[in-house]
């Protein structure tokens, strides 16, 4: 399994195609227009929040 620790991204590029096809899923988080990223404390928040709704 490949980390994606291991290959930092760029905001305007993404992962690299290597990574990509070698995940088990792909989650993207919908932005407003005009907004390029969000911060890692933002987007793990975010997941975080999914995977708690989801818990019985």
């Amino acid at each position: 399994m490949v980390s994606v620790w291991e290959y930092p991204a760029r905001e305007t590029k993404g992962l690299p195609a290597r990574v990509i096809d070698r995940a088990e899923a792909l989650y993207t988080i919908p932005l407003k227009p005009g907004v390029r990223s969000l911060n890692l404390a933002t987007t793990v928040g975010f997941f975080m929040g999914l995977a708690l709704a989801r818990l019985p």
